[in-house]
């Protein structure tokens, strides 16, 4: 997959957070976002999650052939995970994963149990709600569903 940003620009009310970004990302490749605090880093890679649209500027994302994937797939192509992407805190670990699994189906070989107990290392706390976790035992799932799902 390939996304490519022409001139994009986010601004939040009347402040610019990002201007004029022109880059092509390309599938296979490793890719560092740097910079200090406040410097737009979770702005940017949420635009080009899909999650954020951008003011000004045009957002592409290609499939291997160069067909174009519209905005509200991408979902099905990428994986996000983020401190402030939310979990249902009302799910327990079970039916969270369960729940996920309808949008996104679990690498093989793996199955709710196994990613529970080999990949989470959460078996005691399968029948929690969410909402009891720490915030550690929260990245996790956050991870691990980003990480060990079909995108």
């Amino acid at each position: 997959m390939v996304i490519e940003l022409a001139d994009v620009s986010k601004r939040y009310r009347r402040e610019w957070i990002l201007r004029k970004i022109n880059l092509r990302l390309e599938g296979g490749q490793n890719y560092a976002i740097t910079g200090p605090n406040g410097s737009g880093k979770s702005t940017f890679l949420r635009l080009l999650s899909g999650h954020l649209t951008p003011s000004k500027g045009q957002r592409r994302y290609l499939d291997a052939t160069g067909k174009d994937i519209p905005v509200e797939a991408i979902y099905e192509k990428l994986s996000f995970a983020a401190p402030y992407i939310e979990l249902i805190e009302e799910f327990t670990l079970e039916e969270a994963i369960t729940f996920h699994q309808r949008f996104r189906p679990l690498l093989a070989p793996l199955n709710p149990n196994l990613l529970i107990k080999e990949v989470l290392a959460l078996s005691r706390a399968r029948h929690l709600p969410i909402s009891r976790f720490s915030s550690g035992m929260k990245q996790r799932v956050k991870l691990a569903l980003a990480c060990c799902t079909q995108s």
